[in-house]
């Protein structure tokens, strides 16, 4: 999936380095137990704003709370001496310890203008294609689907005989003394029943595709447990039917940030009602 615009392309690697960063930090004890990084920060000082890519505070100790910004420019061109003056003036803004910036290139006009600067550390990035890159890699959502559940359920000293219909409706289901959702625990029951075998879907890699899946399963309760309409229920016999989808998820973005680590981002996926989006992280090794 490609970056349309010059926007999307810099937000995709200021993405990356705030994820970058944010795992070094929860894996640095060093570095306090609440770091904060933020993206696009806006900052006005004596009335001029200023916009940080990438914004790092740490707690390290009362009253020690260190800023670390980060630049970043996903250009072809190599960047100018005039981005690193620019740079600057943020450090001083912001009041940082120090500055990385980071970008694909520089000349060499702002190598030596960096150099000026003790407190900036200039860091190169690559950007690699997610199909033919050093290291390809492959994601899957699996999304299960309830299709048919049939439930027996068997009073305490029953034997199974004589079964009853039950309205879900009309019934009334304690669980551990207290009442409880009918439908609402039957479906929490049936995904225990199903959990075993939905596993099998997460522990090996599938090929996509739609996988139908029928599990019969039961679960036994003590007496006193689960009470039906005022009556022990000792077992469950579950039918169930569902399917999983299983789906692949192209990669959006791929960056490796010299010397810090490297963040491979996944195109946004919508699971139930909610869109959601993964990142894999991987630092560099010290």
């Amino acid at each position: 999936m490609l970056m349309d615009t010059p926007q999307d392309k810099g937000d995709s690697l200021e993405n990356a380095v705030a994820a970058i960063e944010e795992v070094i930090l929860q894996s640095s004890a060093g570095m306090g137990r609440n770091p904060i990084v933020e993206k696009k920060k806006i900052i006005t000082v004596n009335g001029v704003r200023h916009e940080i890519d990438v914004y790092v505070t740490a707690d390290l100790a009362p009253g020690y709370k260190p800023v670390f910004i980060f630049e970043c420019k996903n250009w072809k061109e190599a960047v100018g001496k005039n981005e690193i003056i620019i740079f600057s003036e943020k450090i001083d803004a912001s009041h940082a310890t120090s500055g990385c910036f980071v970008a694909k290139s520089y000349t060499s006009d702002a190598v030596s203008q960096a150099k000026r600067d003790p407190r900036i550390t200039l860091l190169l990035t690559a950007e690699h294609d997610p199909e033919s890159g050093p290291e390809v890699f492959q994601f899957f959502t699996r999304s299960p689907e309830m299709k048919k559940l049939d439930v027996m359920m068997f009073k305490l000293g029953s034997m199974g005989l004589d079964p009853e219909p039950v309205s879900i409706e009309a019934a009334q289901l304690e669980c551990f003394g207290k009442p409880v959702n009918f439908a609402g625990q039957l479906n929490f029951w049936s995904i225990e029943v199903c959990a075993n075998d939905l596993m099998s879907f997460f522990d090996e890699p599938v090929p996509a595709g739609v996988y139908h899946r029928v599990v019969n399963g039961d679960l036994h309760f003590d007496a006193g447990q689960v009470r039906l309409n005022h009556e022990d229920v000792e077992r469950l016999a579950f039918h169930v039917e569902y399917k999983v989808t299983v789906t692949p998820v192209p990669v959006v973005s791929h960056f490796e940030v010299k010397s810090r680590g490297r963040c491979i981002t996944f195109a946004p996926q919508l699971i139930g009602n909610d869109t959601m989006q993964w990142q894999v992280v991987m630092p560099s090794a010290k």
